[in-house]
């Protein structure tokens, strides 16, 4: 992997449903 390369769209995406899931774990 290189450093300071731009994440992938695939990456984004995963981040994003993991944010979506952290949220979700602390309004439960």
């Amino acid at each position: 992997d290189g450093d300071n390369d731009p994440l992938p769209a695939a990456s984004t995406d995963w981040c994003v449903r993991a944010r979506r899931s952290a949220l979700r774990s602390i309004e439960a």
